[in-house]
């Protein structure tokens, strides 16, 4: 029985420090880029107000550009045999207090699609700042 409460112990500290994140950094009010994992698996989170974080695309970002309305994202795809191909998505920057910000995401874009629904909200990506992730 007593072998049981150590390999008990044992697998709750292993849960414990794998399920957390270490690296968190703020793009715009509300909206961070964490660290899920392991330092290359990174996802763009939205903050809700003192309960923890929302993951907004489920991790593999690669890429972030920040507009003040808008946000670009550029993630490695899942599942997919070329990893040169990587997915887009645009995120509408809520205010504090939003319900649901998973909410009104374009995605997965490729890049020709990115570009026509940039252009139909009225920006190009060259209007974006480019946010490092390195940091």
């Amino acid at each position: 029985m007593r072998n049981y409460k150590i390999l008990l112990v044992f697998i709750l500290i292993l849960v414990l420090n794998g399920c957390g994140f270490n690296k968190q950094v703020e793009v715009v009010p509300n909206y961070f880029v964490i660290e899920v994992d392991s330092p290359d698996d990174l996802d763009i989170c939205y903050k809700l107000n003192n309960e923890g974080y929302l993951g907004l695309l489920g991790g593999r970002l690669i890429g972030l550009y920040q507009k003040k309305d808008l946000l670009v994202a550029i993630k490695k795809p899942k599942f997919v045999m070329n990893d040169s191909m990587p997915e887009y998505y645009i995120i509408p920057v809520y205010k504090e207090g939003e319900l649901d910000p998973s909410k009104g995401i374009l995605g997965p874009l490729d890049s020709i699609e990115l570009h026509k629904e940039l252009q139909n909200l009225g920006t190009k990506l060259n209007q974006f700042k480019k946010f490092n992730l390195i940091q």
